[in-house]
């Protein structure tokens, strides 16, 4: 039983293996809406990204779960090019408040402030897209093409004067060396393979290293094609978009992980590197399936794809897999670790290299390099870990006059 409180959900399905697309229906008819549909279609057109996609359905169905509770015929009066009152908006976030983040008078919390806003800024991108599809197109004598724009920023200004500020500003966690030690160890092949077999000891410790060496985010890892890795006279991994790829196939759809960030070209960081030489290993070793043949059991490294990280039965290794790779390291180590995490790590001491840049424009310079490493699109993307690093050497104390002196004379 559901303890979900709207009346519609988001369904993602998948056309041919090649894209994921969604539907938002009615939780109990299942019954799909028309009017999500079609803003559906339109944000496929705009992003190839199907969790951003995801998000922003959801946030409608929030918007059409109020509406139907409100009686108001939402989906005739947007498909018409019609829009909300300002009386309806404010109905719309009060419910919006009580009903889907369970506050009524207390200050909101900062998740659910940013859920808030998130949910503003699609509703009001539905309500635009709507106006300039319905309502351009059926404009009177006494309705110019001004007037209607005029139209679309009061709406735009009516949902933004709503938005709720969020002041918190969030800071990169870390992983302590001694953490990281401990991990290492726990996943070490020649000490973890005598319980989980050899295939699965190279595979999760090769996860392990890639995360935590390079900083990448484990859908990157899991979307890596052999191709991809470094070898001996090619001495870099290759990050790449999916739709950068010649071949978008992917037998995980419609969960398949999907690289955010832009493609790169990842060089070696550390001299004790354990690369190229962990890949190749893998896969001329590990990365097979087993099959029978005349009654024996044999390897067969011919998977039938050229993903890297592979389960057991050979097939790509899912996203929930790794969740529970992650669940069984917290479990024997007692850290409290994800993957994302390894990543917070590398870019923490990264981030240290900057801090210690000759001057502005040698730091200008590192900072675009990690942006790029990263595959971040804007610089802003590093402030949490520029936050954090201030933190911790404020809690060193401020040389207030950063000349060496630490003490005021006219202080007793």
């Amino acid at each position: 039983m559901t303890t979900d409180p709207l009346q519609f959900r988001v369904l993602p399905f998948s056309l041919g293996g090649l894209a994921t697309r969604h539907l938002i229906v009615d939780r109990t008819t299942y019954a799909p809406s028309i009017l999500g549909s079609v803003y559906e279609a339109h944000l496929a057109a705009k992003s190839d990204s199907p969790y951003t996609r995801f998000n922003s359905l959801r946030s409608i169905s929030e918007l059409l779960t109020w509406a139907r509770s409100a009686g108001v015929e939402i989906e005739v009066e947007f498909l018409s090019g019609s829009c909300l009152t300002s009386t309806q908006v404010g109905a719309f976030l009060e419910w919006l408040r009580t009903s889907i983040l369970r506050c009524e008078s207390s200050p909101l919390s900062v998740n659910a402030r940013k859920h808030l806003n998130r949910t503003i800024y699609d509703a009001r991108g539905l309500e635009a897209f709507c106006i300039r599809q319905y309502r351009a197109s059926n404009l009177t004598v006494s309705e110019s093409l001004v007037q209607l724009q005029g139209l679309i920023n009061f709406q735009v200004a009516l949902w933004a004067d709503s938005t709720v500020k969020v002041r918190k500003k969030a800071l990169a966690p870390d992983l302590l060396d001694k953490e990281i030690a401990t991990i290492e160890a726990y996943l070490d092949p020649k000490v973890r393979c005598a319980t989980v077999g050899p295939q699965i000891a190279a595979r999760d410790y090769l996860i392990w290293r890639l995360t935590i060496e390079f900083g990448v985010r484990i859908g990157e890892v899991l979307a890596l094609r052999i191709q991809d890795c470094p070898s001996r006279g090619k001495p870099y991994f290759q990050i790449v978009r999916i739709d950068e790829r010649d071949s978008q196939f992917d037998p995980r759809h419609p969960y398949a992980p999907r690289p955010k960030t832009l493609s790169r070209e990842l060089g070696f960081v550390l001299s004790n590197t354990r690369f190229p030489g962990l890949s190749l290993d893998y896969i001329s070793q590990h990365r097979f399936k087993m099959i029978e043949l005349r009654g024996r059991m044999i390897k067969k490294f011919n998977v039938g794809h050229d993903f890297l990280i592979v389960a057991q039965g050979g097939e790509p290794l899912s996203l929930s897999s790794t969740k529970r790779i992650a669940a069984e390291i917290r479990k024997h180590t007692g850290i409290d670790f994800h993957w994302h995490l390894a990543r917070h790590a590398f870019f923490n001491r990264a981030m240290e290299g900057v801090r210690r840049a000759r001057d502005r424009d040698d730091e200008i310079a590192r900072r675009a390099d990690l942006c790029f490493w990263g595959g971040w699109e804007r610089e802003s993307s590093l402030d949490i870990y520029t936050r954090r690093i201030r933190r911790d050497a404020m809690r060193q104390g401020l040389a207030i006059w950063q000349l060496g002196e630490n003490t005021w004379g006219a202080l007793n």
